[in-house]
């Protein structure tokens, strides 16, 4: 049922609006509609029946698009993108077909140059300490590398350093951060 609707009192052609409805006892939404849009072009804010909080678009709720396309949030507090029932923390789902591939996470770093790159940090909340890193490293070129960190300090501290590199030709350096060989010991022992 609808409980509110804010709109501008003009009748544009393309007229947006925000409607408030309620499904019953356990739904509701707050749906962001248009006059000159079709159903799976309008946005909602939802509860469904299921007791998830739901981003996505759709006409409505309970329609196919509720939860597939857009964001769940569970009351255990996982997140699924792309599904309705998160099994971990985050869940990030998407069908690339068989035998296929496809980027699931974009990582983009606002610097530039040899040296710059994104990653991904691994710590213990209780003290705050990096434990390690898996980032990706600007070597010029239009290449990339793939570094390995972790954090060998001795206490809580977010220091890594580089212990293992896979640089932009493959090879793979270990003590080394500039592997000139397929496998690149830092102590100078490599294979050809």
């Amino acid at each position: 049922a609808l409980v509110a609707r804010f709109e501008q009192p003009a009748t544009p052609a393309q007229q947006a609006y925000v409607e408030v409805r309620n499904y019953g006892s356990t739904q509701a939404a707050v749906l962001f509609k248009g006059t000159g849009l079709t159903g799976s072009q309008n946005f909602f804010l939802g509860l469904n029946n299921d007791s998830k909080f739901r981003i996505g678009y759709g006409t409505g709720i309970s329609n196919s698009k509720d939860g597939s396309s857009g964001i769940t949030i569970q009351t255990d507090g996982n997140v699924g993108i792309g599904t309705t029932g998160p099994s971990k923390r985050l869940e990030v789902y998407q069908a690339f077909g068989y035998g296929t591939q496809g980027d699931l996470i974009d990582l983009n770093s606002v610097s530039e140059g040899v040296g710059a790159g994104s990653g991904i940090r691994f710590r213990t909340s209780s003290n705050a300490n990096t434990l390690a890193r898996i980032s990706v490293v600007d070597e010029g070129g239009y290449g990339g590398g793939i570094q390995f960190r972790t954090n060998s300090t001795g206490g809580p501290s977010d220091t890594t350093s580089e212990k293992v590199r896979i640089d932009k030709n493959g090879n793979v350096g270990i003590g080394t951060t500039s592997p000139q060989h397929p496998l690149h010991m830092g102590s100078g022992a490599h294979v050809t």
